[in-house]
């Protein structure tokens, strides 16, 4: 419905204004390598307060020959740029120069003075802009010959106006229709008179649990359900409207006391003063602040990604708040500070919000792409010595509901103005002018005891590693090393196996009498034909010196023969499904030596189950080439069937 506005005043907005020029201006400031000759034409431009067309034109083509593309913000701007171009070039003409100079010349002065107003034309206007730019120039036509090119160019870019017009229709003909075809009644129960959580599909009915408080994100779901007739208006009386103090002001509670489930309706939904929302909009800002403050760390919780991790190396989510404003247990064991709960609040208090980016900045929290998702203080997940975990992710929503609500700030609340323009908007704009009641429900009286967390006294630099000498009689000391999906098993002889996703990469036996299966590397002297392997398999020729080191991210075996020291690492990629084996060979002789160093592994590329069941069989499968271009060699096996 927002959206829908959006493109409604797209079509009837100038396609070109000094708006455009601000904001080129403004970007300006980000890039590293000056660009003079832009900044004097944008700031000519702005002292002048009027924009035609080809002198918006000639800015971008100025700006993108100063922008550098080597630095970040330059050649994101350059892409900016290009963009602005192409949209030129797509609905406006491409005019020759000399018809732009012909002042001297009466109609043409007049034609050309036409053609640069089309600037300050809507998309709308457009197509009629060209039809009587058309009906002039077939007037002149005969008198100027030269001007068949820029007809030819006008009736290109009224037939790409023209299109673009009809896209943006039908866009918002199909938003009526996916507004028209949405229904919230499913979710209701009319028992209840609440919104469930959801639908549970496997037992065919509502899922016990309900959005039971007017603090929330899903009152915006509540609103337009009555407003649009759903469901009766008595269920937005049905809401929880307890309240709870803070320092002497009162405001709701939320489940569990979030920036996102108070302000995040914001963003469309309008703000009353002297309401209850409104009281509670600045009572949870008040909390927020105040929290931060007794932890000893920047404001903004809500929830978001945090430092701790899955199988996959993937960030865990889930909601922080408040312990004062959200009746959910545990709140107050957790610290996790998001930007984007602060950019919200941007409307609401912009200098301490700007105040409170500043020392998420400082913090390390800007990445090349903005704000990193969050910030993580909870001790019990940092890494040792540390006080802070950075989230270093990017979340699409939280930065959608960033821009939105800097949207809403810079321009006059547009959005919430978008939303509120659609007439069932506007017939329930009564429900959210609620004052505050005189006889109150105050809940949450006792609160938790805050205080900032403190760095355990932990003993730095301890790492957990095994480190044996020799080869071990009887079983062999394993290692294992993965990423979660990506496994490698080593033992400290050198043999082992490699697997991800449960289909294996070379060859394994259990307990087979040879170890002769793995991964190996072999050094012959190309003078005297002596040969051994880095490890101690599978050649198990006894070295001068042999230690193995087992540590939790890697795995080192180190050994003397002679005067020929190796030592190989291997590591499995915490990122990607990648084995890491380098090899360092020193020789502490006086003599150069000669060394061939070959690789051996039998790659399976295949369950272990199916592999020992027919190795011979399974091998006639599996192919291999030399790719010289990257002097690799490339390993797979050939699918058997749709499966594989």
């Amino acid at each position: 419905m927002t959206l829908k506005q959006g493109l409604l005043e797209y079509l009837e907005r100038p396609l070109i204004d000094m708006q455009m020029v601000r904001g080129l201006s403004s970007s300006l400031s980000l890039v590293e390598k000056p660009c003079p000759e832009t900044a004097r034409q944008a700031n000519a431009l702005l002292e002048k307060g009027q924009l035609a067309l080809e002198e918006w034109r000639g800015l971008l083509e100025t700006a993108f020959g100063e922008l550098s593309m080597e630095e970040s913000w330059g050649k994101r701007l350059a892409r900016t740029v290009i963009a602005l171009k192409r949209e030129l070039q797509d609905v406006f003409p491409n005019v020759d120069p000399e018809i732009l100079q012909s002042k001297d010349d009466k109609k043409m002065a007049r034609l050309v003075q036409y053609f640069q107003g089309l600037g300050k034309k809507s998309l709308a206007r457009l197509e009629q802009g060209y039809s009587d730019l058309l009906h002039e120039i077939n007037q002149m036509e005969k008198e100027y010959p030269r001007l068949s090119a820029l007809k030819a160019e006008v009736l290109r870019v009224e037939q790409a106006a023209k299109e673009l017009q009809e896209r943006v229709k039908h866009l918002v003909t199909a938003i009526d229709e996916l507004v028209a075809a949405t229904s919230f009644v499913p979710l209701y129960d009319h028992q209840k008179r609440l919104f469930s959580i959801g639908y549970n599909v496997d037992e065919e009915k509502l899922t016990n649990s309900y959005y039971d408080l007017l603090a929330s994100e899903a009152r915006i779901t509540s609103f337009l359900a009555v407003a649009r007739g759903e469901v009766p208006t008595e269920h937005w009386f049905r809401l929880g409207k307890s309240l709870t103090y803070v320092e002497g002001y009162k405001g709701l509670v939320s489940w569990s006391g979030t920036m996102f489930e108070y302000f995040m309706p914001c963003l469309i939904m309008k703000d009353y003063p002297n309401t209850l929302l409104s009281e509670t909009y600045h009572f949870a800002l008040l909390a927020q602040k105040r929290y931060g403050k007794k932890r000893g760390v920047p404001w903004g919780t809500s929830e978001s990604g945090f430092f701790s991790f899955d199988v996959n190396l993937n960030y865990q989510y889930k909601a922080f708040g408040v312990p004062d404003l959200g009746l959910k247990r545990g709140l107050v064991d957790d610290m996790v500070v998001s930007p984007y709960s602060t950019i919200l609040a941007l409307p609401f208090d912009p200098v301490g919000a700007v105040q409170n980016l500043k020392r998420l900045e400082e913090e390390g929290l800007e990445g090349d792409y903005g704000f990193y998702e969050a910030v993580d203080y909870t001790t019990e997940r940092l890494f040792m010595g540390k006080n802070r975990g950075i989230v270093q992710s990017y979340m699409a929503h939280h930065q959608g509901m960033s821009l939105i609500a800097l949207n809403n700030y810079l321009n006059g609340q547009v959005m919430q103005e978008r939303f509120h323009h659609d007439p069932l908007v506007k017939a329930g704009e009564l429900l959210l002018q609620e004052k505050v009641p005189i006889r109150v429900i105050i809940t949450k009286e006792h609160k938790e005891d805050v205080r900032p967390f403190e760095i355990p006294d932990r003993e730095e630099g301890v790492q957990v590693s095994r480190e044996l000498t020799g080869v071990l009689p009887g079983l062999p000391a394993c290692h294992l090393l993965s990423n979660g999906r990506y496994s490698l098993l080593i033992t400290e002889r050198g043999s082992g196996y490699s697997t991800k996703d449960g289909i294996q990469v070379t060859r394994w036996r259990e307990n087979h009498p040879v170890a002769k299966y793995g991964l190996f590397v072999f050094i012959q002297n190309a003078h005297s034909s002596e040969t051994w392997s880095v490890a101690y398999e599978p050649l198990k020729k006894e070295p001068d010196e042999y230690r193995v080191i087992f540590l939790p991210d890697k795995a080192e075996f180190i050994r003397t023969d002679g005067r020929i020291g190796t030592h190989m690492m291997i590591a499995v990629s915490p990122e990607d499904y990648v084995e890491i084996r380098k090899i360092v060979i020193t020789n502490h002789g006086e003599e150069q030596v000669v060394l061939d160093v070959t690789s051996y592994g039998e790659m399976v590329l295949t369950s272990p189950a199916a592999d020992a069941a027919h190795p011979v069989f399974s091998n006639l499968f599996v192919q291999t080439e030399h790719l010289a271009k990257y002097n690799a060699i490339l390993s797979y096996r050939r699918p058997r069937g749709e499966n594989e």
